[in-house]
């Protein structure tokens, strides 16, 4: 979940499972920590009969499912989390402090602007159909919804991100220069250029860069070489060296686990 979390209670034979992130909770501690870093993810309807029933049952939490179920119906759902949060004592004080300025800024926030909020912890996630879906959904009539130009390219530029991940080079690109109309940021004209680097064929890349000086382009092919050599030493590629180097009895068994794994990953950011 992002970083080693201390557990000091009981531990769940049945996890609180998260279907949208495949995300599965096993601990009072762990539902605390989802909880407070995702709080513009969590919907109303997180506190649940469900969630409920795992915090009395698998985390043996009874007193906090009666006081809960005493709230559920009357209490807004913020102050139900918070709750969770105050009886479970995982966080201190000025932790909790800073999540009520969470929950105060989440309040005042637009629908759309939640769920955009939605979609992007989804691409960290790399749940990029789940996360395509949301902003397919904002980008449906944004001016009835009441969305600014500029909210709808930051839409834009966050699915071709999306898009991205999915290794969809001439769908992002499209979905950037979108963004790049209204926000005539360079960023985002530099990020083409490190996607057209993946697949030259993908567009007409010349077209595009046309207006861009040789020296910008080369010195954005020299960052994008430097990274590349980065990530050959970490991630995918250092396993994979890692089992070429196996022994030519072993290699075969190796390289099948490997795929499974890389088949598995791409099945959950499709999913």
């Amino acid at each position: 979940m992002g970083r080693l979390i201390l557990c000091t209670g009981r531990t769940a034979k049945r996890p609180f499972y998260i279907s949208e992130l495949g995300l599965a909770l096993y601990t009072a501690e762990e539902l605390c920590y989802y909880i407070y870093n995702n709080i513009f993810m969590i919907e109303d309807s997180f506190v649940s009969p469900q969630l409920l029933a795992f915090i009395g049952s698998e985390l043996g939490l009874s007193q906090l499912e009666d006081q809960l179920r005493q709230h559920m119906g009357h209490a807004a759902s913020g102050q139900l989390l918070l709750t969770i949060l105050q009886e479970i004592h995982y966080y201190d004080e000025s932790e909790l402090t800073a999540f009520k300025k969470q929950l105060e800024k989440k309040k005042s926030a637009s629908s759309f602007e939640l769920a955009k909020n939605k979609a992007d912890f989804l691409v960290k996630q790399k749940k990029y159909n789940n996360a395509l879906k949301v902003y397919d959904s904002l980008l449906d009539d944004p001016v009835e919804k009441g969305m600014t130009e500029e909210f709808c390219a930051r839409i834009w530029h966050n699915k071709g991100v999306a898009y991205a991940g999915l290794f969809y080079v001439a769908k992002a690109a499209q979905c950037m220069l979108k963004a790049y109309e209204t926000l005539k940021d360079n960023d985002i004209v530099r990020e083409i250029y490190m996607l057209s680097l993946f697949d030259e064929e993908a567009m007409d890349w010349e077209e595009i860069f046309a207006g861009v000086s040789p020296k910008q382009l080369y010195s954005w092919k020299e960052e994008f070489e430097n990274i590349r050599k980065q990530l050959m030493q970490t991630g995918k590629a250092l396993e994979a060296r890692t089992v070429f180097q196996k022994d030519v009895v072993k290699r075969p068994a190796f390289i099948a686990g490997l795929l499974g794994e890389w088949k598995q990953e791409y099945r959950e950011m499709v999913l």
